[in-house]
């Protein structure tokens, strides 16, 4: 049956794993036109909005995520309600992340206010369109209109790197961030109307739909945990670059940012095998078919560890090779960083893993883990980079994925996992 099952996500993995595998082919391009066309200070900064733009990117909360499920296992009627209510949660969310994102930008970017401000400004606002795309992409998903909403992801993250690539070619510097976020949204609008897929902006948000909070409920209940996990995550990802700016030399930022890419694309790539599958069960858990669901998410978490593997020790001996070349001094990170953080990336990987497995069921288990674990990330490299030093940062790193966030998070899904096949009499 979960044979089946794998197979019958084929087409569909094709298309999300394809968006990924892309992404890593022109990762390295578009790596490449980086470390051409800009000087060492601009690749840092370069990462540094990246990093901190991924707040802007995540201003759903997760909200998008428990309305594709909710979608998939509840009645098409209740539909209009489901979609309206998340949509007008998701607008709330960016305008209240965005004024905080550009405050947050005036104080790192200080130093270089009048040259960056204006292209933090314009980058931070053309991520609400790709916001857009993905809240779309996912109510398409619950409608298990699955290889559509794959089709629109594959285009997104395609156009966004290839158009960042010809504006870097071209000489736009660090405005093709925002560049290639207003013309992939266009793109992507220009060939939805051409094909014919009718867009009714009325139905997303109307405000004539009376709330019903039982059709709502679960997302509701789930909203406010999904805020402080995401919350946390952004911290405990984006804020290290920022930090590094303020404390380190423009080299560190660089080779880290660039590290940090690197090691992340590797991570979402293996980790496509899950968000595949989170759409396609929640019709099972619908049907309450708890056998079927533990089974098949075992299956494909495999397939996540395995992804990671290959495509980790290809990408270091990458990096191996790259060392030898004095071009990239002070431009890529030193094979010894590279394995810190590619470790700590499992660790991450392993712990979102556990965290998926219990979004499939629009649970969010690890809240107030992820505020614990967020804490002493940045409290680490806030102290460790201010009063120790880069190498002393990349253990205290290392060691609080290792000893401390993924026995915490092991141990806390075991138990969830046994009571839910106690109960389901799994």
């Amino acid at each position: 049956m979960v044979i089946s099952f794998l197979r019958s996500l084929a087409f569909d993995d094709t298309i999300n794993i394809a968006s990924k595998l892309s992404q890593l082919v022109k990762g390295p391009l578009l790596m490449g036109l980086v470390l051409l066309n800009l000087t060492i200070s601009e690749q840092a900064n370069w990462y540094v909005m990246i990093s901190l733009a991924s707040l802007g990117m995540m201003a759903d909360f997760g909200v998008s995520t428990l309305l594709m499920q909710s979608l998939a296992k509840t009645n098409v009627d209740k539909h209009p309600i489901l979609i309206s209510y998340s949509v007008k949660n998701i607008i709330y969310s960016l305008l209240v992340v965005n004024i905080l994102l550009l405050m947050i930008g005036a104080f790192v970017f200080k130093s270089e206010l009048k040259t960056l401000y204006y292209t933090w400004v314009a980058f931070c606002l053309s991520n609400i369109l790709i916001v857009f795309i993905t809240v779309f992409s996912s109510i398409l998903q619950g409608k298990q209109r699955t290889n559509l909403a794959f089709g629109i992801r594959f285009l997104c993250v395609n156009l966004v790197t290839l158009f960042n690539c010809i504006f870097l070619f071209w000489g736009f510097g660090l405005d093709s961030l925002w560049l290639s976020n207003v013309l992939t949204f266009f793109t992507i609008l220009a060939l939805a109307l051409a094909f014919g897929l009718k867009i009714n902006f009325s139905k997303l948000y109307s405000r004539q739909l009376k709330l019903n909070l039982e059709v709502v409920k679960e997302i509701s209940d789930q909203k406010k945990r999904y805020i402080v996990s995401w919350i946390s995550g952004f911290v405990l990802f984006s804020s290290i670059l920022p930090i590094l700016k303020l404390t380190s030399s423009v080299e560190l930022v660089a080779t880290t940012g660039l590290c940090f890419a690197a090691t992340r694309a590797i991570g979402a790539v293996s980790i496509s095998w899950l968000e595949t599958v989170s759409g396609k069960l929640g019709v099972h858990i619908g049907k309450n078919d708890f056998d079927y669901v533990f089974n098949s998410l075992y299956a494909v978490s495999k397939r996540v560890i395995y992804t990671f593997f290959v495509l980790f020790f290809s990408a270091l001996l990458v990096v191996y090779i790259a060392n030898n070349y004095s071009f990239f001094y002070g431009r890529i990170p030193s094979v010894e960083v590279f394995l810190y953080i590619g470790i700590a990336e499992f660790f991450y990987l392993m712990m979102n893993i556990f965290s998926k497995y219990t979004r499939v069921f629009c649970i969010e288990l690890f809240a107030i883990h992820n505020v614990i674990f967020c804490i002493l990330v940045g409290l680490g490299a806030l102290l460790a980079l201010t009063y120790l030093s880069y190498d002393h940062w990349l253990i205290v790193f290392l060691l609080t994925y290792m000893i401390i966030g993924f026995p915490l998070y092991l141990l806390t899904f075991l138990g969830w996992k046994k009571r839910q096949k106690n109960s389901h009499n799994v």
